[in-house]
């Protein structure tokens, strides 16, 4: 390993300028052709490619921004496919399903690939700026994240529509808490509605929720169609 080595044998602030010095030559002068693999990548979801990319551009904070800005584009693009090709009458639950199984995944996504930086700070020498770097890109993987839900979650096909997801969130809470045949547990009623949370915080007409919500409440109520 060439860190190793140079950190073996190099005086430490002679290592900084070594380390300083391969970078700009090895990396920055080859950004764009590295950009340009990155947004392939990140298409294709080569999460083991991806990871080595991240940490070629971890010191970088320009390269950090273009990976999350591809990231957040790319999520949107696939989120925004997944939900217009929804078809059927139970239209509701594969709504919150499709939206709460591509947040999870993409979580898991940044964990594992940006957020994995271990051997990124385990030398002596600039120990806190890696860590103030790691908690900074993490953050911003994070951020892109929830952007992108949110722009899944609000899509409209143009600036005159009102977006579904307040009703379909609202439709899908109430069919939980109707009185059904099938065998669902309170408990299993319980986790679907805290998973439904991650849906309703991104939101925009949190008020065309409540809406949709309390006129269904009242129709349970009325015709006793609520769980206990």
């Amino acid at each position: 390993d060439e860190e190793f080595r140079s950190r073996k044998f190099l005086n430490p602030t002679s290592f900084t300028k070594v380390y300083n010095e391969c970078h700009q030559y090895l990396i920055t002068v080859h950004m764009e052709t590295l950009k340009n693999e990155c947004n392939k990548l990140i298409i294709e979801e080569d999460l083991e490619a991806l990871q080595n990319m991240y940490k070629l551009f971890k010191p970088i904070q320009t390269g950090i921004q273009y990976m999350v800005e591809r990231l957040q584009e790319n999520i949107t693009r696939i989120g925004n496919e997944k939900i217009q090709s929804l078809k059927g009458e139970n239209l509701p639950t594969l709504f919150v399903e499709a939206l709460l199984e591509l947040h999870n995944k993409y979580m898991n996504v940044i964990r594992d690939v940006f957020s994995n930086d271990q051997e990124f700070v385990s030398g002596e020498i600039d120990h806190l700026v890696y860590i103030q770097l790691s908690y900074l890109s993490n953050v911003l993987f994070f951020l892109a994240l929830d952007k992108a839900c949110a722009n899944i979650v609000n899509m409209k096909r143009d600036s005159k529509q009102i977006t579904k997801a307040p009703e379909l969130l609202a439709r899908y809470c109430d069919n939980l808490l109707r009185k059904s045949s099938k065998s669902v547990t309170e408990q299993e009623i319980e986790d679907k509605l805290l998973a439904s949370i991650t849906i309703f915080k991104y939101l925009d007409d949190k008020d065309y929720f409540q809406r949709f919500y309390q006129k269904m409440l009242a129709r349970r109520l009325i015709n006793n169609q609520s769980t206990s």
